[in-house]
């Protein structure tokens, strides 16, 4: 009678816990795939979320189309100024950092050049060619800027499944 006591006492303790962790912290980075390639959430429109790791919380928000970006990107260019579009993945996405310390938004904003920030979290090459193929259709750049990293070949590998496709075949509605 006793062990089943302490065990009730300990499994409504653990409940009340999670429950009090969950009004806490609002969204936490689960790393559920969507699409394919590897892209992470919360790369939905209009997304919020905390990435929370035992070495920091950032919280991330993401545009309308779907991108860690600034919020009020425009489609449209901004006539005499030179666009960018920033591919890539997590380095690129600005992993761990707030968005105004991502490569991305600190080379717009001393550079005067608007960088499209189209790099996400697990973002890999085979990934890279449809998204050129998205953001050049959507924001037309004068040119893409494709971020790289030492494991990417790896990531190629990894996700490759997810990328059959042959000569000439349609690659869809791309990430």
């Amino acid at each position: 009678m006793r062990w089943a006591l302490l065990l009730a006492s300990l499994v409504f303790a653990f409940a009340l816990a999670e429950g009090a962790a969950r009004s806490v912290v609002d969204d936490v980075y689960l790393e559920r795939q969507i699409r394919s390639g590897g892209v992470f959430t919360p790369y939905e429109p209009h997304g919020r979320a905390d990435l929370l790791t035992s070495e920091f919380r950032v919280g991330y928000r993401i545009n309308r189309f779907g991108h860690r970006d600034r919020e009020d990107r425009d489609e449209a260019r901004t006539p005499g100024v030179a666009r960018v579009a920033l591919l890539g993945d997590s380095f690129g996405a600005g992993w761990g950092v707030s968005f105004e310390d991502t490569f991305g938004a600190r080379f717009e904003a001393t550079s005067g050049i608007e960088v499209v920030n189209a790099a996400k979290n697990g973002g890999c090459p085979l990934w890279f060619v449809p998204q050129a193929r998205f953001v050049t259709e959507r924001f037309a750049p004068d040119w893409l800027l494709v971020q790289l990293f030492d494991n990417d070949p790896e990531d190629n590998v990894q996700f490759a499944d997810r990328f059959a496709l042959e000569v000439g075949d349609p690659v869809g509605d791309g990430p």
